[in-house]
């Protein structure tokens, strides 16, 4: 049996303290959830996830599948009735992609001439299939549930989306506005056809959406927030981008991180740690005093309006442009500057 190598950045008896407290408490954490939870397949050994061949054939919107599920908090049931419904959509790319929403209809009837619905978007902390709501809300541990048994126990119905696709890459799928038009839901409980179908109108007639729907506005709004030179950028880099390390902040670029479909682990940034433990600093800060060094592309935000610098801009674009030496301005507009090793024949093509 191999024998783990002994740590050599736990040089203190403090911080041989802390880590070991963090392993047990990680250890208690898991055999605790091994017992309060419900295991359920996995979305990557579950069918109904499996993305169909044929989608590019399907319009947006068309229903795939459907199933009735449970939703549990731990291991205890929610008292209502919930379906899973998959359908074709469109990633932020334009390709033909399938998401998953699971909605909820409690079973107490409501008083009311229409049945309020809740449109929930849960903050998903992982790029894995295993922390979307529909995995979570069947394995227990969706922490956000209470806030939707709240709207639960007033009668509203609940649906909730995957919004970060199958790629799971964050708001990849323009899916906000899916539960909108199901306001108009108003038995107490649906059979799954009808729940497929409403889900497919749904899907489909977003663009025909009113303005005072609210979910609506909320797509629109971080439509808008998304910068057009941002958009530019992140298109020019994607579609030149060779695979090379790149030094860029993530903290106000994460649009243009997403939207160029750039891989983290080939992006130096200030979460960065160091490459090996015995070096003296982190990646993110040896690549600022000596880019040349350790990168080959170099994504700087400017200086625009009352936002804060981005260190990249600060450090090599205003107090050390002589860091510079080497690389060549390949991209530029009023909001992004893209550097690239002079010898890559990039600057030949800059616009």
């Amino acid at each position: 049996m191999a024998v783990p190598l002994a740590r050599t950045d736990l040089t203190s008896r403090r911080k041989r303290v802390v880590a070991k407290a963090i392993f047990r408490g990680m250890d208690l954490y898991e055999r605790l959830t091994s017992r309060l939870l419900v295991s359920v397949p996995g979305p990557a050994d579950d069918p109904f996830y499996r993305q169909p061949e044929d989608l590019d054939a399907l319009r947006p919107g068309e229903v795939l599948d459907a199933r009735p599920v449970e939703v549990r908090v731990f291991r205890r049931r929610v008292k209502a009735d919930a379906w899973q419904v998959k359908f074709r959509s469109t990633d932020s790319s334009g390709a033909a992609v399938s998401g998953v929403t699971t909605v909820m209809i409690p079973r107490r009837p409501f008083k009311g001439s229409v049945r309020p619905l809740l449109s929930y978007q849960c903050a998903i902390d992982s790029l894995g299939a295993t922390a979307d709501p529909s995995y979570t809300l069947r394995h227990g541990n969706l922490w956000e549930l209470p806030l939707m048994i709240l709207a639960l126990r007033r009668g509203w119905a609940v649906v909730t989306t995957d919004h970060n696709g199958p790629q799971h890459a964050c708001f990849a799928l323009p899916l906000v506005a899916l539960a909108a038009p199901l306001v108009g839901l108003a038995a107490a409980r649906w059979r799954l056809g009808r729940v497929a179908a409403i889900a497919a109108v749904a899907v489909t007639l977003t663009s025909m959406l009113p303005d005072h729907v609210i979910v609506r506005n909320e797509a629109r709004a971080f439509q808008a927030g998304i910068d057009r030179a941002e958009v530019h950028a992140a298109r020019w880099l994607g579609d030149h981008y060779d695979g090379q390390r790149m030094l860029m902040q993530s903290f106000q670029n994460d649009q243009l991180l997403f939207l160029s479909g750039i891989p983290l682990g080939e992006v130096i940034y200030e979460g960065s740690y160091k490459e090996k433990p015995t070096a003296p600093d982190t990646l993110w800060n040896v690549a600022l005093l000596a880019p040349g060094d350790h990168v080959d592309w170099i994504v700087m935000r400017k200086e625009r309006g009352s936002r804060p610098h981005d260190l990249v801009w600060q450090t090599l674009g205003i107090d050390h442009p002589e860091r510079l030496d080497g690389f060549e301005l390949v991209f530029r507009n009023d909001l992004v500057e893209i550097y690239g090793r002079g010898d890559s024949g990039l600057a030949r093509n800059a616009p």
